[in-house]
């Protein structure tokens, strides 16, 4: 949808058209005002990156057997495969 605003400004004489046109999708476009012509160029926005998202793999517990009173070690890798920083809980069941 074209939006248009107009501006006529004197200067030294001559009349200058100012014209503001505003377009809502993304594309080239060409003007022509009595025959001189030119284009410009509307962007479409930047995506947003994408939000932090995580996923837990590798999961590791050593040794597998233990005594009463003995030390577990779990590990796993945890991955942010989104586009910004964030955080991540893990918790043990």
């Amino acid at each position: 949808m074209w939006q248009f605003d107009s501006l006529l400004k004197h200067y030294n004489r001559l009349w200058k058209l100012y014209k503001t046109l505003t377009q809502n999708v993304a594309g080239t476009y060409t003007v022509d005002v009595n025959g001189l012509s030119g284009t410009f160029t509307v962007k479409a926005p930047p995506v947003p990156p994408a939000p932090a998202a995580f996923k837990v793999s590798q999961l590791s517990i050593s040794p597998a057997e233990v005594q009463v009173g003995e030390t577990v070690t779990v590990s796993a890798t945890v991955a942010n495969t989104g586009e910004v920083e964030g955080s991540y809980t893990v918790t043990l069941d």
